[in-house]
């Protein structure tokens, strides 16, 4: 049973296959198996087996696995936070929190770890490593925009995560992502950012009551127009600690407290 078991979670959860040619509007076309009783799985008979994308997940130990619920956190205002590098600067800055350093990540708060992408917080979630509380707070996709995943997969995989997610949480609320200005000399990167931002904003209507979304992305922007924008420096770090290394990826103490103030003031 065990190595069963081992062997599954192995494999889980499944990659999204996806034809290079789906854009972010087909994105509502890949629905989950509503007949199974049980975490997320794909409706195989919609995509073909040459369209598969590769897996990109970390290994995660079986110690892991086996491990007890641990408390929920971190913890907003009564949200649980879930997501990357960005929740857990959030939590040491503005909830006093400190990180626990691990050997496949820089740290990580609970279900906020530093370096993960969507799919890697998706297969924690799914392994329950962590327990996942009545109410949600998500940011999620920057580690995917930094190592190049194509936007309509970051739609799709962000889908399946938050379906996995509302098995337990009767509320979340996702935050759009932040541009980095790491990348803002790449016009790809700005319509990137905006195809997975405009896909955030299109969720409440399929999970009416149940989503919300908090667009924090413009309080980023120095100036924005059609054509051109610019990135509000003064909320990101502009090094690393010890100040040999450029940044340019992380908010600072005072964009986290934007987006405390903004959730505090207009979504919770």
């Amino acid at each position: 049973m065990a190595k069963e078991l081992k062997s599954i979670i192995q494999q889980w959860p499944p990659e999204i296959p996806m034809n290079t040619t789906t854009s972010v509007s087909d994105c509502s076309n890949y629905e989950l198996d509503s007949t199974k009783n049980e975490s997320s799985c794909l409706n195989w008979s919609q995509i073909s087996e040459s369209s598969a994308v590769q897996s990109n997940f970390e290994s995660i130990s079986d110690e892991g696995i086996e491990a007890n619920f641990k408390d929920l956190v971190p913890v907003f205002n009564g949200y649980q936070l879930i997501g990357d590098s960005q929740l857990v600067r959030f939590s040491e800055t503005i909830l006093g929190l400190q990180r626990e350093f691990t050997h496949s990540s820089s740290g990580s708060i609970g279900l906020c770890v530093s370096g993960q992408k969507i799919s890697e917080l998706h297969r924690r979630v799914w392994e329950k490593i962590h327990p996942v509380g009545e109410q949600v707070i998500l940011l999620i996709g920057t580690n995917d925009l930094l190592k190049g995943t194509k936007t309509n997969v970051m739609c799709v995989r962000l889908k399946f995560l938050i379906e996995d997610i509302l098995l337990t949480a009767k509320k979340i609320v996702v935050l759009t992502l932040p541009p980095v200005p790491k990348l803002s000399h790449s016009e790809e990167h700005w319509n990137r950012l905006d195809d997975y931002n405009d896909y955030i904003k299109s969720l409440p209507v399929k999970y009416q009551g149940k989503l919300t979304v908090a667009d924090i992305c413009p309080f980023f922007y120095r100036s924005q127009t059609k054509f051109f924008k610019l990135c509000r420096l003064s909320y990101f770090e502009k090094w690393y600690l010890g100040g040999t290394r450029k940044d340019l990826i992380h908010i600072n103490e005072e964009g986290f407290k934007v987006i405390r103030n903004f959730l505090l003031n207009e979504i919770l």
